[in-house]
């Protein structure tokens, strides 16, 4: 599972990182960058799928989603993100 989720963060960081040039490339280039950034969408796309697949087959990855996707102040922590207070 660590080896899928470190792929899907290298893809993910390459996927922005050609956005990014597109934005700053010439015509002839940005035609190159959007067929590779196309690519690696979809390679992000079926890691995805793996990743759901994995979890989907293994009976301790799948209680700890189920409990993880119940808690949204879990969720949040996750991303990396500080828990929000409710108003």
């Amino acid at each position: 599972m660590r080896e899928l989720l470190d792929y899907r963060r290298q893809i993910s960081d390459q996927l922005v990182a050609t956005g990014n040039r597109c934005e700053l490339a010439g015509r002839i280039f940005r035609e190159r960058l959007e067929i590779l950034r196309a690519l690696l969408a979809t390679e992000l796309e079926q890691t995805d799928a793996l990743i759901k697949t994995h979890i989907h087959e293994d009976d301790s990855l799948r209680t700890k989603a189920r409990a993880t996707a119940r808690t949204p102040r879990r969720r949040a922590r996750a991303r990396g993100h500080p828990a929000r207070l409710r108003a």
